[in-house]
């Protein structure tokens, strides 16, 4: 009996050969005022494949506001997720199939879902959740390649059950050698109602994500979207 919980215990320590533990702080870019912290937990594999991942969002008072749990066993770009509002009490969550993605969407006790099937376009990235990080971050090499790669993102919003084409472009390398993405709407038409872009910084020496500003992820009590600025931090 003791040798079989010992050869459990082995398999089940080599399933996730690391853990990574970081975090965010958000400031809200028009007030300069801290709206919350992003708390995020990261499982390997032996080979350094990530697994799954948590995020806490938690408010300056300590309250938790939200959590995100992924799952990126069939898919690193867009993962198996749900996310969970704690002050609404509601969810949104996605599911990949084989050639097709389910979502679904809770709110104020009604369920919506819908079916979004794959686009088979060459140079086009299903996205989901927080995968565009991980896909990015995936291979040694992939930020250098990602600076001279034109690529779609097929960006999928569960919570509001539909997708956005975006366009992710290499905009710059700073003096301390760090890569700087951006990620803008692809339509020209939707591009005219809004201006909005996503900012990425990264090291590409250690593939750790510095910095994000752009719109949150997160709904507050006065309906607007906040764009945020989020510094990160590794333990």
């Amino acid at each position: 009996m003791k040798k079989i919980l010992i050869i459990l215990f082995l398999i089940s320590s080599s399933l996730y050969a690391k853990v990574e533990k970081f975090y965010g702080i958000a400031i809200d870019k028009q007030t300069q005022k801290m709206l919350y912290q992003e708390n995020h937990l990261v499982s390997y594999d032996m080979n350094g494949k990530v697994q799954s991942a948590s995020t806490d969002y938690i408010d300056p008072q300590g309250n938790l506001l939200a959590t995100l749990k992924s799952d990126f066993s069939k898919s690193i770009s867009a993962p198996d997720h749900v996310f969970f509002d704690n002050k609404k009490k509601s969810y949104s969550r996605m599911k990949k199939k084989s050639d097709h993605f389910v979502l679904e969407r809770e709110k104020k006790g009604k369920i919506k879902k819908k079916t979004i099937n794959m686009s088979r376009k060459k140079n086009t990235l299903h996205v989901g959740s927080q995968g565009l990080h991980y896909y990015m971050t995936e291979e040694q090499n992939r930020l250098q390649e990602l600076k001279t790669k034109k690529l779609k993102i097929r960006f999928i919003l569960p919570g509001l059950l539909n997708y956005y084409t975006f366009k992710l472009n290499f905009d710059k390398t700073t003096p301390e050698g760090n890569y700087v993405f951006n990620l803008k709407i692809a339509s020209w038409l939707l591009g005219l109602f809004t201006k909005q872009k996503m900012i990425i910084t990264y090291n590409p020496q250690n593939r750790r994500m510095l910095s994000y500003s752009g719109v949150s992820n997160l709904s507050f009590d006065s309906g607007d979207l906040k764009t945020v600025d989020i510094k990160y931090y590794y333990e």
